[in-house]
């Protein structure tokens, strides 16, 4: 099962490097690109190597998961919330209103068709780490595959964070790998609950898309004092969400380490 796994990271990991090298071609579509090459790796996986290791339920695509969904979105939306508050507490920013695009009567609409294109493309990363990747971890344990999950996903961004102009470009690579791993590998303890408790890959998704979708739309309520106070201490991997994390995973650690596999 371990070696399986690692099969699937290395072509996962081999598409975003490709991507990544091609970003002059994508341009500014380069993230969403690479967010697909975890489904395309499952399905290379699914036609060419193991059809017989690949199904819509082991990959969790046929239970809604439904009980757990109203966490999966509360969570993710309280800590940027949380992050941004506390920003503010101390001086490092100031709320101001946001410049926003078209009509208002529209916003909704608009809004609601770019989360649900954002939890698309999170399942296209899901049904990789979570649907495929994490139960062939959990011989491992639950906490310990949940980690690993989570941080693997994290190395798979460095191509695009460290070889493109496209994530996190105003950031010092030294100071913002290391906190975008602690994120990831932190936050792999929620999604791996999120798996664990549902049965399904779902809520992972929507969880991650609720994450991506609340950051972006946060932002432009918020003007901070430096760019780097949105790179280190609040934005989408600070020091701040990085804290709300440690208590995530501390609350959840031991659902995981008793809870079975699915």
């Amino acid at each position: 099962m371990l070696a399986r796994a690692f099969a699937f990271y290395g072509l996962a990991f081999a598409g975003a490097l490709a991507v990544a090298l091609a970003a002059p071609l994508f341009g500014e579509a380069t993230p969403l690109v690479t967010m697909l090459t975890p489904a395309f790796a499952v399905i290379a996986i699914a036609l060419f190597a193991r059809p017989r290791d690949v199904s819509m339920s082991s990959l969790g695509l046929t239970r809604a998961g439904s009980g757990v969904w109203p966490l999966a979105v509360a969570i993710p939306v309280v800590v940027l919330v949380l992050s941004d508050i506390v920003l503010v507490s101390v001086g490092l920013a100031h709320f101001v209103a946001p410049d926003l695009p078209g009509p208002v009567a529209a916003l909704p609409i608009k809004l609601s068709v770019n989360l649900l294109i954002g939890i698309a493309f999170a399942l296209s990363e899901e049904v990789g780490w979570r649907g495929y990747m994490q139960p062939r971890l959990w011989s491992l344990g639950g906490l310990r595959g949940s980690l690993l999950t989570g941080f693997l996903h994290g190395v798979w961004h460095l191509p695009l964070i460290l070889l493109t102009p496209y994530y996190h470009p105003d950031a010092s690579a030294l100071l913002v790998v290391p906190l975008f791993l602690t994120t990831l590998t932190l936050a792999g303890v929620f999604y791996g609950w999120l798996r664990n408790a549902s049965g399904s890959v779902w809520p992972v998704a929507i969880a991650h898309g609720v994450y991506n979708f609340a950051w972006g739309f946060g932002a432009m309520f918020l003007a901070a004092k430096t760019p780097e106070t949105m790179e280190y201490v609040g934005g989408e991997s600070g020091l701040l969400v990085i804290a709300a994390l440690i208590v995530i995973a501390v609350v959840l650690a031991p659902r995981l380490r008793t809870r079975a596999a699915p």
